[in-house]
């Protein structure tokens, strides 16, 4: 039966003792009766994986019996073979620097979950052989796994990087809306969506917002018929009831089936709860108003970032260490922001990522302002969001008219100036003009007033001629 990070194990369970708690083993865990011997599980990524390695109904002589945890791991080497090993547990003197640890009933637990973390673990009765490791082909593993192990128990192990994976946001008044399941009759497969519980609150005494995770999975049809692929067959039964992840693994020879590229699943939605004692102790993400402003007195400079951006511009927000599972608040100065009423308030101007980035479409002057991001009632990170008003446009206009009214003057000018120029023109025409007419005027006057001197001088000669021939004497 396949298991996920965020949901108990329902057949794996932890003992306690009612009677005495002081002789509890720390992290005893134990199988029930109902559980095959394989099992697969998922883990998400940067959790915690714990694998037990007996039933519940075993002695103590069982339980503490010396065993061995072997990793055969999924991914291959540069030569395409898959690694077999036996598993040594941390043994640093500072136990936070433990990652893979095993209790003194043999249950191994894996913190910080890596993706190097998938495989098939097996425990079994140690047999005092020295380390093992082997390497097998594609082929010899698949026979491996279709193989009865000779173990006590198997689980066939997912980490799944949700961060990494294809996601859709399908909230009520998202564009997309939740897939339906499907039907892969030739595959006797069902595939759908497997949604983890909806996440505390992000707020209390006022109105926040939760959010879920739907995985997509595949599980058998109808158990009563077979795939044709005895792997296939062999990787559904494990799955149980629950299914496998579409991203599992255990799947990847499947790679080219539409079935396997169904993306994940996740809805948002608004939530309030009160801020009593049990709520506070119970939804760690919610956080209150008084928090807020306690935290804004003592924030360190290093969490203090500053945004100056101009108007229209497109701004983004990140919140460091946010995450597919963790809740982020956003809070504008000392006022928690309701995410879901402020996207559907601006139009999707301002929207959050699944991821709970802050995302800014286009930006306004009056989204000048103070924001700050939480997760688990810690302060993230501040903003300092200065919106500077965009006179670039106006700049642009003012240029664009002086470039015409100058283009205009200018050929205004030039114009002008032909005109001008024609005019003076005309002018020294008329005037040449003119001039030719004075001095043809005067030379005409000149002329005749010439002849009258020449008429007169003649009759002078006449005259003169006349007395002399009257004074001359007689012979």
């Amino acid at each position: 039966m396949t298991h996920y990070a965020t949901a108990a194990f329902t057949n794996i369970r932890q003992k306690r003792s009612t009677s005495d708690t002081t002789s509890e083993i720390p992290g005893d865990e134990c199988v029930t009766d109902d559980l095959d011997r394989g099992q697969a599980v998922s883990v998400e990524r940067e959790r915690t994986l714990h694998l037990p390695c007996h039933k519940c109904n075993i002695t103590n002589t069982a339980k503490f019996a010396p065993m061995q945890w072997f990793k055969l791991s999924y991914a291959p080497n540069a030569e395409g073979r898959y690694h077999l090993h036996e598993i040594i547990p941390d043994l640093n003197s500072d136990e936070k620097r433990n990652r893979i640890t095993s209790t003194i009933d043999h249950t191994l637990f894996i913190k910080r979950a890596r993706l190097s973390d998938a495989g098939t673990y097996f425990c079994r009765p140690s047999r005092g052989t020295s380390y093992v490791n082997q390497y097998f082909d594609w082929s010899a593993l698949r026979d491996y796994i279709l193989r009865e192990l000779q173990s006590t128990f198997y689980f066939h192990v997912d980490v799944i990087d949700l961060n990494e994976a294809e996601i859709v946001d399908v909230s009520s008044g998202s564009a997309t809306k939740p897939r339906p399941n499907e039907t892969i009759v030739e595959r006797n497969l069902n595939v759908f969506t497997f949604w983890h519980p909806w996440s505390g609150c992000s707020l209390c005494d006022n109105y926040g917002t939760r959010k879920r995770i739907g995985l997509c999975t595949v599980k058998t049809r109808d158990e009563r018929y077979q795939s044709g692929d005895s792997y296939l067959d062999h990787v559904m039964k494990l799955g149980g009831n629950n299914g496998i992840p579409c991203q599992s693994q255990l799947l990847a020879e499947l790679a080219d089936k539409t079935f396997i590229h169904r993306p994940n699943e996740m809805q948002f939605e608004e939530c309030f709860v009160s801020c009593t004692p049990d709520v506070a102790h119970r939804r760690r993400r919610s956080i209150s108003k008084s928090e807020i402003l306690k935290a804004n007195e003592t924030v360190s400079k290093k969490k203090i970032f500053k945004e100056n951006v101009k108007e229209g511009a497109y701004l983004v927000l990140v919140c460091p260490g946010s995450g597919l599972t963790k809740t982020v608040v956003w809070v504008n100065g000392t006022s928690p922001i309701p995410l879901l009423k402020l996207r559907r308030q601006t139009v999707n101007r301002i929207s959050f990522d699944l991821l709970g980035n802050m995302h800014f479409s286009t930006t306004f002057v009056n989204d000048t302002g103070h924001y700050s991001c939480w997760i688990k009632k810690k302060l993230q990170r501040k903003y300092i969001v200065t919106i500077k008003k965009d006179n670039s446009a106006e700049v642009k206009q003012y240029a664009k008219y002086l470039g015409l009214s100058f283009i205009g003057d200018l050929v205004l000018f030039i114009i002008l100036s032909l005109v001008k120029f024609a005019n003076r023109k005309a002018q020294k025409k008329r005037l040449a003009k003119k001039g030719e007419e004075r001095r043809a005027e005067r030379q005409k006057m000149t002329g005749k007033d010439g002849s009258d001197s020449d008429s007169s001088s003649d009759s002078d000669s006449s005259s003169d001629s006349d007395s002399s021939s009257s004074e001359v004497p007689a012979s």
